[in-house]
């Protein structure tokens, strides 16, 4: 015999009735274990969360020096650990450097920190940051001209400017210690394709020149992660959406120079077209 649904719902309804049982108010509510999983919905709450697990959250103190490379002098730089000026602890890093002195390519340092352990950085992406504590050593110093690179296990690398003075605690750079503070959501992935849960290292380059003190370098949760809640919402989702539908490609240099200007050698840079460095065309663009 078959019985729709509703006649079936009805016919156990009037043999409760008939059999003195009474219906009680029935709640449902997610068991404990879960109440978390609607919150994590919002990457504020889900990074919150995360950096509560996070325990790679040190990058520099006073251990680990066998996970800072670059720590030596050479034409260019003089980069050591000293225990004459520090913030905290024992031993702070120094860097000067000038790379118009010795016509160095690169300068810079890395702390594969943790161990060199690959870092899961994913989740905490909105609501951390890169903290260190910097001093120059002369009044002249007003910026610390440096690129940040994080650098994953597969080789790419993902970076932001600590130019941008609105990182630091004053503004500009003097003889007293202060904070910059660099969010996570500031190092564009999403462009770079960079992996940020298998994180290698945290690399410094610096330019031109420069005398300061670095030292306790972490990553710390963000009181009001602003800036990191707006990367949240990418401006281009889908091909649909996306402001380059329809858009051709335009030719800003391959070679040609008639519209193009500072290619020059002066006392701080050495700026020229090289064929050497071509990866299509005749020339490519050597910037010293």
């Amino acid at each position: 015999m078959i019985i729709k649904s509703g006649i079936l719902t009805i016919l156990i309804g009037v043999l409760f009735l008939s059999c003195g049982v009474e219906f009680q108010k029935l709640s449902i509510a997610p068991a404990n274990e879960d109440e978390s999983m609607y919150e994590q919905t919002d990457p504020i709450a889900r990074g919150r969360q995360a950096m509560k697990e996070f325990d790679a959250n040190v990058i520099y103190t006073d251990k680990g020096f066998d996970e800072v490379w670059g720590m030596e002098k050479d034409d260019c730089k003089d980069f050591k650990f000293t225990d004459q000026v520090v913030y905290a602890g024992k031993a702070a890093i120094e860097l000067k450097w000038d790379k118009g002195v010795g016509g160095c390519k690169w300068m810079g340092f890395g702390i594969g920190w943790n161990g060199w352990a690959g870092k899961q950085i994913g989740d905490i992406i909105p609501v951390a940051a890169f903290e260190f504590n910097i001093k120059a050593a002369n009044q002249s110093i007003q910026e610390f001209n440096s690129v940040m690179l994080i650098e994953d296990y597969s080789g790419m690398f993902t970076t932001a400017s600590v130019s941008n003075r609105s990182y630091y605690e004053r503004g500009a750079l003097d003889t007293e210690w202060q904070k910059i503070t660099v969010p996570l959501s500031d190092f564009p992935f999403e462009l770079s394709e960079g992996d940020p849960d298998n994180i290698k290292q945290l690399i410094f380059e610096v330019n031109g020149s420069g005398h300061v003190f670095v030292d306790e370098i972490k990553i710390v949760e963000l009181e009001n992660p602003v800036l990191a809640d707006k990367q949240q919402t990418p401006v281009v989702t889908s091909k649909k959406t996306s402001p380059f539908k329809g858009f051709n490609a335009v030719d800003i240099y391959s070679g040609d120079l008639s519209s193009m200007w500072g290619l020059e050698k002066n006392s701080c840079k050495d700026f020229k077209t090289n064929p050497m460095y071509a990866y299509n065309g005749v020339a490519g663009l050597d910037l010293d």
